[in-house]
């Protein structure tokens, strides 16, 4: 299947407010689907659409709070750099994985 999950630290999330809580607590993990299925992460602009939709992902896994809270502020932003941290090796493998296979157009045969 064509799809990463994002999981983001489901407790981060939880602290920075009550209602998240709840939801956590309910769903033991908040997470995403990232499809990459319709992407070419050999070229630039697949990578650039799949990265936006990792962003996107990040939003959704830890949303954002009380914006005049500043401590919830600093716990939805380290949600996000968790979650993208947790997201990064895997998203650099499928992109290493998809220009290697663009690189390779022939193989070379020799026999003695």
């Amino acid at each position: 299947m064509l799809k990463i999950s994002l999981i983001a630290a489901a407790a981060l999330c939880a602290v920075a407010s009550a209602p998240t809580f709840a939801q956590a607590q309910d769903a033991d993990v908040l997470q995403h689907h990232v499809s990459y299925a319709d992407l070419d992460l050999s070229t630039a602009a697949g990578v650039a659409t799949f990265n936006q939709r990792i962003d996107q992902a990040v939003v959704q896994v830890c949303p954002g709070s009380n914006e005049h809270d500043l401590h919830a502020l600093r716990l939805t932003q380290t949600c996000r750099e968790t979650a993208r941290k947790q997201i990064e090796p895997v998203r650099d493998a499928l992109v290493a994985s998809a220009q290697a296979r663009k690189a390779v157009k022939s193989v070379v045969l020799a026999a003695k």
